[in-house]
C-alpha cells in the first residue's frame, strides 16, 4: 500500500469509529480518540419520573443488574449524586425491584459503568446493556415536561 491509500484507509476507519489504535512495524502507536460532547440533560428529573418510566413497560429490565444502567444514566446525564445504597432504598421504595448490594455487585463485576455512559461502546459494553441505556433515555425524554 502507498502511503496515501494508508492515509485514506485511516481516515474512514476514524471516520466510523470512536476509538481506533495504530500500530506500526516498528512498534510506534498513535491512538484516536473521538471529542465529543458527553449527554446532559435538558431538564430535571426526579425519582418520580425514573420510577414512571420504569412502570410504564417502555424500559425492559433483562437482570437485577440492569438497574445499574438507570443509575449510570442518572448519574451521568441527569447529574443526580445519589449515593448507591439511598438509589436502591428509593427505587425499592417506589415498588422498583432493587435489592440492597445489587448497584455496588454490578458496578464491581461491571467496571466500565463507572465510566460516563457515553464511553461505554469503547469500554466493552454489551449490546443489550447499550440498549437498556438507550431505551431507558428515549423514554425519560418523552416524559412530558410537566411531569417533572
Amino acid at each position: 500500500m502507498t502511503n496515501d491509500e494508508i492515509k485514506d484507509l485511516i481516515r474512514e476507519v476514524a471516520a466510523s469509529a470512536k476509538q481506533v489504535n495504530l500500530m506500526t512495524g516498528d512498534h510506534a502507536q498513535a491512538i484516536y480518540n473521538e471529542a465529543r460532547e458527553e449527554r446532559k440533560a435538558t431538564r430535571e428529573v426526579t425519582p418520580e419520573d425514573v420510577v414512571t418510566v420504569l412502570k410504564s413497560g417502555r424500559v425492559t429490565l433483562p437482570t437485577d443488574g440492569s438497574i445499574a444502567v438507570v443509575y449510570a444514566v442518572c448519574r451521568d446525564v441527569y447529574n443526580w449524586d445519589m449515593g448507591l445504597a439511598t438509589f436502591e432504598r428509593t427505587m425499592s421504595l417506589q415498588g422498583i425491584h432493587c435489592k440492597e448490594g445489587t448497584l455496588s455487585n454490578t458496578l464491581r463485576k461491571h467496571s466500565y459503568m463507572r465510566d460516563h455512559i457515553d464511553k461505554w461502546a469503547v469500554l466493552g459494553a454489551k449490546e443489550e446493556i447499550l440498549k437498556v441505556r438507550d431505551s431507558f433515555i428515549e423514554a425519560m425524554n418523552l416524559l412530558p415536561s410537566s411531569q417533572s
